[in-house]
């Protein structure tokens, strides 16, 4: 049986804010404020005591204020805002963008900020520029177009979803989601200088995209705001408690998860090395293996602004074995769990009998509801 969509008012904000046009997600004493129409951002801390200036990785040095915000009839705080259109007149390269003509781009400085998503953009009239050309097309990695064979054939009205890509990177495959099906699509990134892309692509996209980008981690996301579809590449073998994230989103009514992630092995480690993959043990009531992200705090601290491939926040990971995986999705409530075999593209049956495949560990796992 097809999932259904629900029909909204086109001028009606989808289930991201439920109630009202802005809210407050709060999540470890932060707040994170949205406003989903002026498109206005800011980053929101609620301390209390004089705020630490690292908390924001790399934000922190632009100018913020304090404002005092009434977060109930009873309840008032002083909050410090701090603008993340900042993060990207913070550098002159990429100010300079989103402010010129698009041909007027220097190629060196659009390579400098892209490092490997290649999406078509264009300006106000019209004229196009690929962000990376000696990178595959986003809209033709077999990962992407699995999953929009798979979306099409699940929901009846692709265009009405709402689409949330968890640690959307440079913003690709969220500007080719909401192309190629016409639906909404957010993205949330957490690193500034992978956000000011995401910025970039938001800025000089087609206008017939429907998009948004916010600074924000996986694991800080409140799973409340719900969408139809969450799209994660590469982020749970990132979380510490992966399966309390999956169960949260089941619960905020998720119709589908598309996760593409490595997974354990009993027998192997998958390439990595003993030193970074534990031996088998359980957390959250699954098997898996703990995977050292950062030698230490400090490490953290200073690497993870530009650690693409690493975590977000916390130290170490968990990698959960491939049937605790299954167990997970099914146990969160996804009553349809299968592995998306089509998305290591038209050859992935050849690809599977390889031992570089095996040792690899990863495939793309679909829960539907």
């Amino acid at each position: 049986m097809r999932a259904g969509t629900r029909s909204r008012h086109p001028a009606e904000s989808p289930r991201i804010v439920p109630t009202a046009q802005s809210y407050l997600i709060r999540k470890n004493r932060a707040v994170q404020h949205f406003d989903f129409w002026d498109r206005a951002r800011s980053i929101v801390r609620i301390p209390d005591k004089p705020p630490i200036h690292h908390w924001c990785n790399g934000i922190s040095k632009f100018q913020s204020k304090w404002t005092t915000v009434r977060l109930s009839s009873r309840t008032t705080r002083r909050v410090c805002h701090v603008d993340a259109n900042q993060a990207i007149a913070s550098d002159p390269s990429i100010a300079a963008m989103t402010h010129t003509d698009i041909e007027s781009i220097d190629r060196r400085t659009l390579d400098e900020v892209f490092s490997f998503v290649n999406v078509e953009l264009a300006d106000d009239s019209g004229r196009p520029i690929w962000t990376r050309p000696d990178k595959p097309k986003h809209c033709q990695h077999s990962l992407f177009l699995a999953s929009c064979r798979l979306i099409r054939h699940v929901f009846d009205r692709p265009a009405d979803i709402s689409l949330l890509d968890v640690g959307c990177f440079e913003g690709g495959y969220v500007l080719e989601f909401a192309r190629n099906l016409g639906c909404r699509a957010v993205g949330i990134e957490p690193r500034p200088r992978n956000f000011a892309a995401c910025k970039i692509v938001e800025r000089f996209h087609a206008t017939d995209a429907n998009i948004q980008f916010h600074q924000l981690a996986a694991h800080e996301f409140e799973a409340e705001a719900a969408f139809d579809v969450i799209f994660a590449s590469g982020v749970l073998y990132h979380m510490q408690d992966p399966a309390a994230w999956i169960k949260d989103f089941a619960a905020a009514n998720c119709q589908m998860l598309i996760l593409n992630t490595h997974f354990a092995d009993k027998e192997t480690l998958g390439g990595f090395s003993s030193e970074k993959l534990s031996e088998l043990c359980s957390h959250e009531g699954y098997e898996g293996r703990w995977y050292r992200e950062y030698a230490s705090e400090q490490a953290k601290a200073t690497e993870q602004d530009d650690a693409n491939w690493s975590s977000w926040g916390n130290l170490k990971s968990f990698f959960l074995l491939k049937g605790e995986l299954v167990q997970c999705l099914l146990d969160a409530g996804f009553r349809t769990v299968f592995e998306l075999y089509d998305a290591n593209g038209r050859r992935s049956g050849k690809w599977m009998q390889t031992q570089d495949c095996r040792d690899l560990c990863r495939s793309t796992f679909v829960g539907i509801k």
